[in-house]
């Protein structure tokens, strides 16, 4: 029986305001504001269509001094899920970074940068505690050709650690 692959991506934000009363007499108690990345979450099934995966990929590493880790989601065989296969995406799903020591920047590779960062060398920078994530949607996005990110090492001062997972169709 060959692998098989399903995710569950859910990030919500949730902020809950009451109000003064003294200031806000008829505002009536409070409200509960959210943001989610989709209804409940984003799945996919078992597959590599819309909706589906069929590779995942997730390893904490660490990172030297002023280093790169240089990721490329299409080059078959520089990657491998859980089982030990080969990742090759064409499209991308979710991507997932959090810092659990040191300070990271996750940006765009510097050739063939993936669509979701706006370029080369452009991305976020994360401290130890910190993460973001992004769902890509249920189709995700094509990563036949730009398929590349980097994590690098952001203070050339110290070592840097961090998990990273993401999840897509080839």
């Amino acid at each position: 029986m060959a692998h098989e692959y399903t995710a569950y991506m859910h990030m919500v934000l949730v902020a809950d305001t009451q109000f003064d009363k003294a200031t806000a007499p008829f505002a009536g108690g409070g409200v509960t504001q959210a943001v989610e990345n989709a209804t409940n979450g984003q799945r996919w099934t078992a597959g590599s269509a819309a909706g589906q995966v069929d590779a995942v990929y997730r390893r904490e590493r660490t990172v030297g001094s002023g280093a790169t880790d240089a990721y490329n989601v299409l080059a078959a065989g520089s990657l491998e899920t859980p089982a030990g296969e080969a990742v090759d995406l064409d499209e991308c799903k979710a991507i997932m970074v959090r810092c659990t020591a040191g300070s990271i920047k996750v940006v765009g590779g510097t050739s063939n940068p993936m669509a979701c960062f706006t370029g080369s060398g452009h991305g976020v920078v994360l401290t130890a505690g910190q993460s973001f994530g992004l769902d890509l949607g249920p189709s995700g996005i094509d990563v036949t050709t730009n398929s590349t990110f980097e994590v690098i090492e952001a203070t050339s001062g110290a070592t840097a650690t961090y998990q990273l997972g993401f999840v897509g169709a080839e």
